[in-house]
């Protein structure tokens, strides 16, 4: 999401301090108070099996909560679940505007055009996890294989790419551009050789003692299976799309490479 935002910004806007503050609060608030407050919960009005849950865990535990609370808790709960429901939206465009924007500057089509194709996949997609709503089996696979497995390989990738292959110094000098606040160079170290060993490790014993299972547990059920399918057709045409614009904008002449001259132009 930050890079979503950033991408709109001035050259020289403080990236640094605004990133920290939103991903600290987010991490705060979300994964602390929040995870503390629903695993509590759930072991208090579930038992010690229902903090094993996954995606629906939050909403099989908070209306038990709010209807122990109640005549105030239908309304505590009414503004629980619409502050998600904003959460939720503002969260889905961040995610969905940089797809739209490529939509626009790769295959060369209007916002409109870019708005509708991206409308017609996320559609598609919550048509399929609606018509197959029994048991949460597509919710679960799609939560499972997009919301966390392929978050983590892309964060890994992303690492990897930032401290790596477009360099350190070069990505430090882009933050520092404005900065509010001066990027301690310990994180710089964290991010370069840290952070992708970690992730790295994570993902190989991921790989190795847990794939084979979920693999097996997906093959196993018709529904599980045909969602990966649906995962993997998206993904191979949003392949293709990106193919398709890195061709349109080598025959334009605007492909972009970063170099160390391009910080003294600026």
């Amino acid at each position: 999401m930050i890079l979503n935002y950033a991408s709109y910004l001035k050259e020289r806007d403080d990236i640094a301090l605004s990133g920290f503050t939103a991903s600290a609060t987010n991490e705060l608030f979300e994964v602390g108070f929040g995870g503390l407050i629903t695993i509590t919960a759930a072991f208090v009005f579930l038992g010690a099996s229902g903090i094993g849950g996954g995606f629906g865990l939050g909403f099989q535990t908070f209306p038990v909560v709010f209807q122990q609370m109640g005549g105030a808790g239908r309304w505590i709960g009414f503004a629980w679940f619409f502050l998600l429901f904003l959460a939720a939206i503002t969260s889905s465009i961040s995610m969905l505007q940089p797809a739209k924007a490529f939509f626009e500057e790769a295959l060369a089509i209007s916002s409109g055009k870019a708005i509708t194709l991206v409308s017609v996949i996320c559609g598609f997609g919550s048509l399929w996890v609606i018509w197959f709503s029994k048991n949460t089996i597509a919710l679960d696979a799609m939560d499972f294989w997009v919301g966390t497995f392929a978050i983590f390989v892309l964060a890994t990738v992303q690492i990897i790419c930032f401290g790596w292959i477009w360099e350190i110094k070069n990505g430090a000098a882009e933050l520092d551009q404005g900065a509010l606040i001066k990027i301690p160079r310990l994180f710089l170290f964290v991010m370069k050789w840290v952070a992708p060993v970690y992730l790295l490790v994570v993902l190989g014993e991921f790989t190795y003692f847990d794939l084979r299972r979920k693999v097996k547990e997906m093959a196993g059920d018709l529904v599980a299976l045909s969602t990966a399918v649906v995962i993997l057709a998206v993904l191979a045409l949003l392949v293709a799309l990106l193919a398709a614009g890195e061709r349109r904008w080598r025959c334009s002449g605007s492909r972009y490479r970063w170099t160390p001259a391009h910080e003294a132009n600026r």
